[in-house]
């Protein structure tokens, strides 16, 4: 498959998987599908250079299907967990737990994608995941294993079933949430125990990974990487090398090994993926749908590391939200707006403007928004810059005939941040605030310099396709903005 046969697949599975997110009442099944495609899309987003207007209702549509996978069944506060521990130290019955598994092992996958959308937030779905039934489960896998191996016990699904936990526990160590960090930090030590000791002393395990280089790949994986964020522990010769995938044939687990060999090997990942899978569409095609959407997750992380992943305008849905802002206007909030533009403005007005550094530039806009608490934009304005920004300003404003809150959301460039014109390169600085707020964002894009018309177009884009409620204030218009309201200092 080339990459343009890779986007149309991605394209069609993008309409598939968002028709089957508006359903009202999801299925395991569904639920599993959706999981699944949710990883894709979240690769999709952050492997590939994308069009930003596309990037955004990508980023819109995978915060919706997240969202309805986190609160459609509100995952019965990981019942299953506690279901399964007392099967295991009660009612010490070992078989028929496939069931029960399989719903846990998408609940995990869940919490996965809340962890990759920093979506933790200390609630108590949350307590119960990374806590008490965490530890729960944690205890009842180690039962299973200081039990010793049974004949009647199939322990193919519980290994896989402590991997993904493990998995989960390891990335929410690398995530930047620290609420649960030392409880998930001892989970982690424990569960590293536990793999160990399965795959040391059950045959059966080691039975599997001589054959199923899917499972083989997966405790690698798993081990470097908690070698890496916790602590070392034996020496892994146990597990084998990442080249015992040649020895395979089975080519759905190949599919699945190659997810972990791109963590561990980048450059034999490359390799193997081009010797034996990435012109293989007629594997794809007998492929099941998950198995699909780990294929093209491998053929991703292809084009990211070939440097051929700048993608064309896609195809996509629209997330359609009717919000009607036809009673937002400007001029209730940014004094003088409409007045200004009768203003003479001098080339020195003009340069002292293009002079202001990003604080100063800041503090004069907060100077002339009006109708909005003094106080909540004095912190805006002046609150620092990082990684979970959305805006530079992001000020709360009521629809007062509907008491609904909107966000007023103001990113600003300033003229010491923009050598010549504003580009199509900061839009997706423009229109990030709607994957947040959705359609009760409202932006006000300030910039001392002027935008290209790539840019203006982007905009807008935005504006008639996703119904985006955007306004520019730029250049000229901002000097004469500026001055209508006395905030330039000779």
């Amino acid at each position: 498959m080339n990459e343009n046969e890779i986007i149309a697949e991605i394209e069609t599975l993008v309409h598939t998987n968002f028709t089957l997110y508006k359903e009202r009442d999801l299925q395991w099944g569904e639920l599993k599908k959706l999981t699944e495609f949710e990883f894709l899309l979240d690769d999709v987003i952050e492997m590939c250079v994308l069009d930003p207007i596309d990037k955004i209702n990508l980023m819109r549509i995978s915060q919706c299907i997240s969202d309805k996978l986190r609160f459609d069944k509100i995952i019965f506060y990981y019942s299953s967990f506690h279901y399964f521990y007392n099967k295991i130290v009660y009612n010490r019955i070992y078989e028929d737990m496939s069931r029960m598994i399989y719903q846990m092992n998408i609940q995990i996958n869940i919490v996965r994608i809340q962890i990759k959308h920093l979506m933790i937030s200390g609630c108590s779905e949350d307590d119960y995941f990374f806590e008490s039934r965490g530890r729960e489960l944690v205890s009842a896998l180690e039962i299973l294993c200081n039990n010793g191996e049974k004949s009647n016990i199939n322990y193919n699904p519980i290994i896989y079933l402590l991997l993904n936990y493990q998995q989960a526990l390891l990335e929410y160590l690398e995530s930047e949430d620290k609420h649960y960090f030392d409880s998930v930090y001892d989970l982690a030590k424990r569960c590293m125990n536990i793999i160990e000791r399965f795959c040391l002393n059950f045959t059966q395990i080691q039975d599997a990974t001589k054959t199923n280089v899917k499972l083989k790949m997966f405790i690698y994986n798993i081990y470097k990487t908690y070698q890496h964020l916790v602590e070392n522990s034996t020496s892994g010769s146990w597990i084998g090398n990442i080249t015992d995938i040649e020895n395979s044939d089975v080519i759905i687990n190949n599919v699945w090994a190659m997810i972990n060999i791109y963590n561990l090997d980048e450059n034999y990942f490359v390799e193997y993926f081009e010797k034996y899978l990435s012109d293989n569409k007629d594997v794809y095609n007998k492929l099941y749908e998950d198995s699909k959407m780990v294929y093209l997750r491998n053929c991703l992380r292809w084009m990211k590391l070939k440097k051929i992943n700048k993608v064309r305008m896609m195809k996509l849905p629209c997330v359609n939200e009717t919000f009607d802002k036809s009673w937002f206007y400007i001029n209730d909030y940014i004094n003088g707006y409409s007045n200004s533009s009768a203003v003479d403005i001098t080339a020195r007005d003009i340069n002292i403007v293009e002079g202001y550094n990003d604080e100063i530039l800041r503090g004069k806009i907060a100077n002339i928004i009006i109708n909005i608490d003094k106080h909540v934009i004095n912190r805006e304005s002046k609150k620092p810059h990082g990684v979970f920004e959305i805006a530079d300003m992001e000020l709360p404003i009521q629809r007062k005939s509907h008491m609904e809150t909107y966000y007023l959301c103001i990113p600003v460039k300033s003229g010491v941040e923009i050598l010549k014109k504003v580009t199509e390169n900061i839009v997706y600085q423009v229109v990030r605030p709607f994957t947040y707020f959705g359609n009760k964002a409202i932006v006000i894009f300030i910039s001392a310099k002027e935008v290209t018309e790539p840019f203006n177009n982007y905009v807008k884009r935005a504006k008639a396709n996703l119904n985006f409620e955007i306004h520019v204030i730029a250049g000229k218009e901002l000097v004469k903005l500026l001055k209508y309201n006395n905030q330039i200092e000779y």
